[in-house]
């Protein structure tokens, strides 16, 4: 077996199998091949890779053990194998290389796992640039790197616990962090204080002269003078952090220290007195006969001590600081005054006096039914009853402070009071009340991994016959003493109470034992903001905390193997880390936080339509798209994002792309795009007489691949008419009168509208009516969005040509009543004919005619009034 052992310790990266005899025959010797990672933090999940390593039963970080599963695989044989070992780095790890113990030996890793520096403490908690600090801790060997609130500073490693370094120039309050592959932060941070001195108390506030007073704080080094008042007192000073000063011969006055860089005043006076002062009176309630401890200064030389006006006997002082005395039979409640020669002092609170029962103590504290219990205290001559909680029971007084219970055989776990004719008395802790079964009063340590050895004190343990941890029954256990047990953790032991069974009554402890949390491996790795998310594993009684990317997660624990948790909308996602009493737990899993998309506005639209999209967890986006489209966004908030519409957008949901996933709306975006909206108006003629209404019908038809949205239709009516009706009735009127909206939102393809309008005209003339359709993508065909419809109103006789001669006969003058028609002059040389041209002259308007001179050119001319009606 020694020679298996050597082998086992040189199997690192072996090639070929090893075997070692065993009862059952040959067996190959465990052999690891690589462990990863090689550092991490306490909970880091480490994986020893290699074969055979079924036959571990143990893994070591140093000294610590570690919790740790088999990752087993059974052969076409049905012959179980181990290839790999996951273990989790326990909180006590230190820098050390693994050891994985087997029955033929232990294999010890060749290189160090690096477990994160551990800061405990440093001291001075304070100082100022120069000051020398030592960090206190584990892990320190390999440190590379400190840093005060940021900035490095130097230091040295005098030991692997332990790291000596200078305070950096400019250096701010904060953390300090110590670094090599891993980092480690103290939990407090170092505060800047200086140069000067700085104190923080003083052991005692009063004072004799030529007493020793010991001043606290922080750069005393220089401190080259002390006053108590004005009066300078001598001191030495203890350290940085101490200054041992005597009380000078002086009034009271606040103390001061003085330095080159700066001095510190107290804020208090510090007394000076020879006289008695009382601090403290313990305890404070007694009865006579009873010892009183006080607490103070100068009590030297005392010459008196009286409780009220009843003086005491049998003082005795231990020290300057502490004054014992029994109370006199004759005392009463009220102040203790203790004198001496230089003057008395008074305590600031009574001390109660009774001559009811007074309970000090009481043995033992866990007894069976039937045995007797013994009661010290004070007042015990003449009690009338005594209860274990509320129930009476036997007892008898041997002395005025000591009495003896006689517990009945149906005794229950209670308060013992005493009565007497005064009141009563009870004790501050309960008797516990015990069996003939094994009782548990304490065990350590209170949190272990498998394989650990549990000690376990009580009474009557050497009856117990099996011990269970959270329903899992340990294979060894001994008994060396009725008030002792050792127990190894079983490897499936679960956290909980601890339970012992007998045949005289089973036994579960108040307290629990922890073990290290695990983690399956959870069904939902994403999850969005509001999602309700419950992870399984196991020994998540007491769990401090979940963190995921470093968040901390509230949690609620629903059982020892099940937490949940809702995400919330500030959550990132990350790694998943779990913090309990028996240890921590690092996940190889990370979990991700998905976008929720709860709604977005509008819900249809052409490209660069502005969308608003609403939900939670908008953290990590990279790509957000209608249907197949990407598009350009912005993040407005973690619950609101700003899209536009892309070029190739498709109808289809909203989707946002992050590094962990996608998501897609349950609502669908309606993408459009331009169509063809055709208008026409119609007039059942051309032309009215005075009085005459007048209707206008106008369709609108619409041609596109998609709805079309915001279609708006306008119809601009002529001046000079009233709108007798309109149907369908416009959306709105706006303020002049003669612009009608219709607004009729989506428009399918194909789909029509018709509108009619019926007009009263108000005078004569010419009248166009113009009515457009818009829609919110556009037009394919824009020249055709609009119609025209246009009349004129009349009497025959109105299209009437005069002619005139000036008086001289050399010019002519063609004039006729100007109604606004669209009437035009027009000349032939001779009739009948069909060559009518348009007179090239620019004529005039007076008043209501208008006029044309032409010169008389002596050769036969005709003229007409001719209005053209549409072409005709």
């Amino acid at each position: 077996m020694r020679r298996a052992r050597k082998t086992s310790r040189s199997a690192w990266l072996a090639a070929a199998a090893v075997f070692v005899a065993w009862p059952s025959g040959l067996r190959a010797v465990p052999v690891v091949t690589e462990m990863q990672p090689r550092h991490g933090r306490p909970g880091t999940r480490v994986v020893f890779t290699g074969k055979e390593l079924q036959l571990v039963s143990e893994v070591k970080f140093g000294s610590a053990l570690a919790d740790w599963e088999a990752v087993t695989v059974i052969d076409s044989q049905g012959r179980p194998h181990v290839f790999e070992i996951h273990a989790t780095v326990p909180n006590t790890a230190t820098t050390a290389r693994p050891i994985l113990a087997t029955p033929v030996g232990d294999i010890t890793m060749p290189m160090p796992f690096a477990v994160a520096p551990r800061i405990t403490g440093f001291h001075p908690a304070r100082g100022w640039d120069g000051t020398i600090v030592t960090i206190e801790g584990q892990n320190f060997t390999g440190v590379t790197a400190v840093k005060f609130g940021g900035r490095p500073a130097s230091f040295s490693v005098t030991a692997a616990t332990q790291i000596r370094a200078v305070v950096p120039p400019n250096v701010t309050d904060g953390a300090i962090t110590i670094s090599h592959d891993e980092t480690g932060t103290s939990s407090e941070p170092f505060i800047v204080a200086g140069p000067g001195p700085i104190i923080d108390s003083l052991d005692s506030w009063v004072g004799a002269p030529g007493d020793s007073v010991v001043v606290r704080g922080v750069n005393f080094k220089p401190v080259v003078a002390v006053w108590f008042g004005n009066v300078r007192a001598g001191f030495s000073v203890v350290a940085d952090t101490q200054i041992k000063a005597t009380v000078p011969a002086a009034a009271s006055g606040k103390i001061t220290l003085a330095s080159a860089l700066g001095q510190a005043v107290t804020e208090d006076f510090f007394t000076i007195t020879r006289a008695p002062v009382i601090t403290s009176v313990s305890p404070p309630l007694a009865a006579p006969g009873m010892k009183v401890t006080l607490r103070g200064v100068n009590f030297r030389q005392v010459t008196a001590v009286h409780v009220g006006v009843a003086r005491a006997a049998g003082q005795s002082t231990p020290s300057p600081q502490q004054l014992d005395f029994t109370v006199p039979a004759n005392a009463t409640s009220g102040l203790v005054k203790v004198t001496n020669a230089f003057g008395f002092g008074m305590s600031s609170a009574a001390l109660t006096v009774t001559r009811a029962p007074v309970i000090e103590s009481f043995d033992p504290l866990l007894a069976a039914p039937a045995k007797w219990v013994t009661v010290r205290g004070a007042n015990f001559t003449g009690a009338t009853r005594v209860l274990l909680g509320g129930m009476a029971v036997r007892f008898t007084v041997t002395a005025p402070t000591q009495l003896r219970v006689e517990l009945p055989l149906n005794a229950a776990t209670g308060a013992l009071t005493v009565q007497n004719a005064f009141g009563s008395g009870t004790t501050a802790d309960k008797l516990t009340i015990i069996g003939n079964g094994p009782h548990i009063t304490g065990f350590e340590p209170g949190t272990a991994v498998a394989g650990t050895k549990l000690k376990l004190h009580g009474r009557n343990l050497d009856r117990t016959t099996a011990v269970e941890f959270g329903g899992v029954k340990a294979a060894a256990f001994n008994a060396p003493a009725p008030t002792q047990l050792s127990v190894t953790v079983p490897p499936d032991a679960r956290s909980g109470p601890v339970k012992l069974l007998s045949a005289l009554g089973d036994f579960t402890s108040e307290a629990t034992f922890f073990l290290p949390p695990r983690l399956g491996k959870p069904e939902k790795l994403a999850a969005k903001p509001g999602d309700e998310v419950e992870f399984v594993g196991r020994n998540f009684l007491g769990l401090e905390s979940l963190r995921i990317g470093g968040q901390a997660v509230p949690f609620e624990v629903m059982s020892n193997d099940k937490l949940k948790f809702t995400v919330a909308t500030d959550l990132l996602g990350g790694g998943i880390e779990l913090a309990a009493p028996g240890g921590r737990w690092i996940s190889t899993n990370s979990f991700a936080v998905l976008p929720r998309i709860d709604s977005f506005e509008p819900v249809i639209g052409p490209a660069q339509t502005m969308v608003i999209i609403r939900g939670a967890g908008f953290h990590k986006i990279l790509f957000l798209k209608f249907g197949t489209g990407v598009a350009v966004f912005e993040r407005r908030s973690v619950n609101e994002l700003v899209a536009l519409v892309p070029a190739n957008a498709s109808t289809g949901p909203v989707s946002i792309i992050t590094p962990d996933g996608e998501v897609a709306s349950d609502a669908i975006f309606t993408a459009t795009a331009p169509g063809d909206l055709q208008m026409t108006s119609t007039l059942a003629k051309p032309d009215f007489r005075p009085g005459q209404p007048v209707q206008i019908n106008s369709r609108l038809v619409f041609f596109g691949p998609t709805v079309a949205t915001q279609v708006m239709v306008t119809n601009q009516l002529p001046a000079g008419v009233t709108l007798l009706s309109a149907k369908p009735e416009p959306t709105q009127v706006l303020g002049d009168g003669r612009t009608l909206v219709y607004a009729l939102g989506q428009v399918e393809p194909g789909a029509t509208a018709d509108f009619q309008l019926t007009l009263m005209p108000l005078s004569k003339g010419q009248f166009t009516n113009v009515i457009r359709a818009t829609a919110l993508e556009g037009d394919v065909v824009p020249t055709n969005n609009g119609a025209i419809a246009r009349f004129v109103v009349y009497e025959p006789n109105d299209i009437r040509l005069a002619i005139s001669v000036d008086p001289f006969g050399h010019t002519f003058t063609l004039s006729w009543a100007e109604l606004g028609l669209p009437v035009t002059v027009e000349t032939s040389s001779f009739l009948p004919s069909n060559q009518w041209r348009d007179l090239p002259f620019e004529p005039w308007t007076v008043a209501d005619r208008t006029f044309v001179t032409l010169k008389i050119f002596g050769l036969q001319a005709y003229f007409r009034l001719r209005m053209d009606l549409d072409g005709n």
